[in-house]
């Protein structure tokens, strides 16, 4: 930062200072900067609590608590200095332990606050906490505030003069989960007599905040969606399985149900045979491999010479894969008409599955049974 005289043309460094250095700490005076004007962290935040301890069965205490426009609340830790190693476990905590607020314990809070800091006020001090929040959030009503929407709705922000590496690789990799955290870095300085003051965002960048928001929603989003599909064929799998228990030759016995869109079983002679499920179909999927490629080629190609023989079991097309690039080579009988999206769809897939895949089975056993390599 440098002083500018603009008469001279010229500039004058000023000195960045440790806070420690003039003896300014945190508590006494960081975090009393912060509540006079909490903008100086980048937004318009409604400071509500200082040193916090309200939480069940811990003596451990925040920094400073704050509501957002959006009427989040907003945990904010201060260093003077480094941020130290535990600062990100310790707001993490308060986090968790703040998602367990109700309007009215915030609006509590909120006028404990007032009681002790704001002598101006009357006597009603929950009615006048209410009333500030109700003026700061501007499109609510008295009855229905709307405080801490939900369990994940807690922000985080991380006010320090320098912060560690592991630290910063902490907050990113949170981001990444949907957290909101942002590391706010404060700077000293001085210049003749008079301190200076400055803060800025150095997680997320500013310029990209947006960016790394939406890449971070849209994560959780895919896991959601991943989730959600395992789940799916986890449901879909059992139904499978205990459908197949009354069959003597029944492939899938000892199986446990899979998150994964099929089911393999080996038969021998470098042969198995898959059930797949999409969202939209059904295959029976017999998976050719010998021991090179050479030997994958062999015994699809004997298969093929069958090729008459195996159709005429099937009323559904088989498609033939031979793939001489690869170790791996297939033979493929697709149902188009069922899949798990439609659960009243299950049924006929698991119809289709069961029925083919042991006339496939019993097939290739035969014909295998008859070929050396």
């Amino acid at each position: 930062m440098y002083h500018l005289n603009i008469a001279n043309k010229q500039m004058t460094n000023i000195d960045k200072i440790q806070f420690s250095e003039v003896g300014f700490r945190e508590r006494q005076d960081l975090q009393e900067w912060i509540v006079s004007n909490p903008e100086c962290l980048g937004e318009q935040l409604l400071i509500i609590q200082k040193e916090f301890n309200g939480f069940d069965n811990t003596s451990e205490r925040l920094d400073l608590l704050a509501l957002d426009k959006s009427g989040n609340l907003v945990i904010i830790e201060n260093k003077t200095d480094s941020s130290g190693k535990d600062v990100v476990w310790q707001s993490v905590k308060y986090a968790s332990y703040c998602s367990r607020l109700t309007d009215e314990k915030i609006i509590n809070i909120f006028a404990d606050y007032l009681r002790k800091y704001d002598s101006q006020n009357s006597d009603d001090y929950i009615a006048s906490a209410k009333q500030k929040i109700n003026e700061f959030l501007s499109d609510s009503t008295e009855d229905d505030i709307g405080l801490n929407p939900n369990e994940t709705s807690q922000r985080i922000i991380l006010v320090a003069a320098e912060f560690r590496q592991e630290v910063t690789s902490a907050v990113l990799w949170l981001m990444n989960f949907g957290i909101n955290i942002r590391c706010i870095k404060c700077q000293l300085f001085k210049f003749n007599n008079d301190f200076f003051f400055d803060t800025q965002q150095i997680i997320p960048v500013p310029e990209v905040e947006s960016f790394m928001i939406d890449i971070a929603e849209k994560k959780q989003e895919d896991i959601q969606i991943k989730n959600n599909k395992q789940s799916v064929l986890i449901s879909f799998w059992s139904q499978f399985i205990n459908a197949t228990l009354s069959n003597a030759e029944n492939l899938y016995a000892n199986r446990t149900p899979s998150k994964d869109n099929w089911l393999g079983t080996k038969l021998g002679n470098g042969v198995g045979i898959s059930v797949v499920i999409t969202k939209e179909s059904v295959k029976i999927r017999v998976e050719i491999k010998g021991n090179n490629k050479e030997d994958t080629l062999k015994i699809f190609d004997y298969l093929y010479q069958h090729k008459e023989e195996i159709e005429s079991k099937f009323q559904y097309p088989v498609n033939w894969e031979r793939c001489p690039e690869t170790v791996y080579s297939f033979i493929i009988i697709t149902n188009e008409a069922v899949g798990y999206s439609d659960k009243s769809e299950w049924r006929g897939a698991n119809e289709f599955l069961i029925e083919e895949s042991y006339k496939m089975q019993k097939i290739l056993k035969s014909l295998l049974d008859k070929f050396v390599l």
